[in-house]
């Protein structure tokens, strides 16, 4: 059979093409404008609200009423990720990072890297955090490097990488508990565990708190401002518990945490027992109770974003 001529081929393609982009260009249309519509209104705003800085709402469902933005390059700090547009807080975390940021070049350290704070008027990113809400929280980056960001932790068993982890990562830590607005600040499990092997234990690392991940950045967060009262505190850490309970840090492990989702696949074949009406009204009343709060904040909020009346700002979920 004799081959198509150039000609004929070129025909053939241009038809097909076209034709398929007729075809697809709607569905690629309707694709975007699906995602548009289930991104959270928080991720839409471009611009800080007007009036008195006020963080409203908990550190996982929340807002930001008069946010600031934190400045590209700082006395021993620079913003990094801006494109994401996160770079925004309540004035207090913004003077806390600027005021870490000069304790840091006084301590001959290279400039710490600030990824992640909050959008300009806080609420529910689209990815990435479920935290970052009300202006209170930032991460800071464990390298200088910003195209080269290793883990601390390396193996199986997740032991601390020492090629990696350094000096330069301790100092920036105990002068980051040592600000007074820090309420607490979450690391790699293993990082706790290196100070609580210390003899004596540091004090400032009290603040350190182990949670999943948290191998390239340590996550810093402030108490709940004066001048917030529709703030939410958590609930605070112990006085005089230095957090160091093996138990508790190897929960978080990669090896625990598997371990319980086998055991949850287990459980979840064997047969369920029956809910006394009590127990199943129990259940019931907790989850309307959860329901109201979120509602609560949702109308505390309304007038910086909208939201759908009614829903809450956002699921819950495990991460800080």
């Amino acid at each position: 059979m004799n081959c198509p001529s150039p000609l004929l081929r070129a025909l053939t393609c241009a038809f097909v093409c076209g034709a398929g982009s007729l075809l697809l260009s709607p569905l690629l249309g309707h694709s975007q404008a699906s995602a548009e519509r289930t991104q959270p209104p928080w991720a839409k705003a471009r611009t800080p609200s007007e009036g008195t800085a006020m963080s409203i709402g908990t550190y996982a469902e929340g807002c930001l009423q008069g946010g600031v933005p934190l400045k590209a390059s700082a006395t021993g700090l620079r913003s990094v990720r801006r494109q994401r547009g996160r770079f925004y807080g309540h004035p207090e975390l913004i003077e806390s990072l600027y005021a870490l940021g000069e304790q840091a070049a006084e301590r001959g350290l290279k400039p710490l890297l600030i990824g992640d704070l909050s959008q300009p008027r806080g609420g529910l990113m689209s990815y990435g955090h479920r935290s970052h809400q009300m202006g209170l929280d930032a991460d800071v980056w464990f390298s200088p490097h910003l195209k080269r960001t290793p883990s601390v932790v390396k193996g199986a068993d997740e032991r601390l990488n020492k090629r990696v982890w350094s000096q330069r990562a301790e100092v920036a830590l105990e002068l980051a508990a040592s600000l007074p607005h820090v309420e607490r600040i979450f690391v790699h499990w293993r990082i706790k565990e290196l100070f609580c092997q210390r003899t004596p234990i540091p004090a400032w690392s009290h603040k350190l708190r182990p949670w999943f991940g948290h191998d390239k950045h340590f996550h810093l967060r402030l108490f709940c401002p004066k001048g917030s009262p529709s703030c939410e505190p958590q609930t605070p850490l112990k006085e005089g518990d230095p957090g160091c309970d093996p138990k508790h840090l190897t929960w978080f492990s990669l090896k625990e945490q598997r371990a319980r989702k086998r055991a949850e696949k287990k459980a979840a074949r064997r047969p369920q027992p029956k809910l006394s009406p009590e127990e199943r009204e129990a259940k019931r009343e907790a989850r309307r109770a959860r329901a109201a709060r979120s509602a609560r904040r949702a109308q505390a909020c309304e007038h910086l974003t909208p939201l759908t009346k009614g829903r809450s700002l956002s699921p819950h979920d495990s991460r800080p």
